[in-house]
């Protein structure tokens, strides 16, 4: 029986990818799909094209470029056989990518300052984005018919708040197994364009929309700290690319 599917997004990155694989333990219960997407469609695609070909009870998502800590599946395994959880959310660090070394993350906060309440739960359940950081049970997700949007950028937020509201009882556990890359400000600038600055405005605009469905307005993402972000890490470049798409989105859906 596949207990485990391990889904990778793949493109162009195969000494990465290595590094990735050789992280997650060669078992029998163990499954690992990856795919490639030499085109360039992006992680929510390839995640998408995966979810078909997993037999496993239990899905994870990861990156090919980061990599799990040593001892990660033992520790998920205590979780397995407990009937009642939908989603298991587990401790993660963000590393440098030149060094390895640990860099601060506030989302990683979330899962070690977890105590129990409903307002931590929620938090948990609303407010980390990233599917590398949970294990999800495979009827779950095709009960629900949840899946990735197929943008270039933040492809896995609407993924989450889905599993997040519709997972019935989750678990929390602070032990970091799970080790996400950080690479230069200056690097993921170069690779911004109008497609990225559209994709960004039109995820977090519907996902806002499923939080006041659902009844959490609070974890909304205002739009105007996409600018101050873009301001930030990118500079007058990835604001004005921002601006142009917002006011591309503007005339398209606000004519009377």
């Amino acid at each position: 029986m596949v207990r485990y599917s391990f889904i990778i997004p793949h493109r162009n990155s195969p000494e990465l990818l290595k590094r990735q694989l050789a992280s997650i333990p060669q078992r029998p219960d163990v499954e690992v799909i990856v795919i490639d997407d030499p085109e360039g469609r992006g992680g929510g695609y390839a995640r998408n094209q995966g979810l078909p070909q997993a037999h496993g009870e239990w899905l994870l998502f990861a990156d090919a470029d980061d990599f799990y800590t040593e001892g990660f599946l033992e520790v998920l395994d205590t979780y397995t056989d407990r009937a009642d959880l939908d989603a298991v959310y587990f401790g993660f660090q963000m590393v440098d990518a030149a060094t390895l070394s640990p860099e601060p993350i506030v989302t990683a906060n979330f899962i070690q300052a977890y105590d129990g309440s409903a307002a931590a739960e929620a938090r948990i359940r609303f407010g980390i984005n990233s599917p590398w950081c949970k294990m999800v049970r495979s009827a779950l997700v095709h009960e629900h018919d949840i899946r990735f949007d197929e943008t270039c950028i933040a492809n896995d937020r609407f993924f989450s708040l889905q599993v997040g509201h519709y997972a019935a009882h989750i678990a929390v556990d602070r032990h970091i197994l799970y080790n996400y890359v950080h690479y230069p400000a200056s690097q993921t600038n170069r690779q911004w364009d109008n497609a990225k600055a559209r994709d960004l405005l039109y995820v977090n605009i519907h996902s806002n929309a499923f939080l006041r469905q659902i009844g959490h307005p609070e974890y909304c993402r205002r739009l105007v700290n996409l600018w101050l972000e873009a301001w930030r890490e990118g500079g007058y470049r990835r604001f004005w690319l921002l601006t142009k798409s917002y006011l591309k989105y503007v005339s398209t859906h606000c004519r009377s």
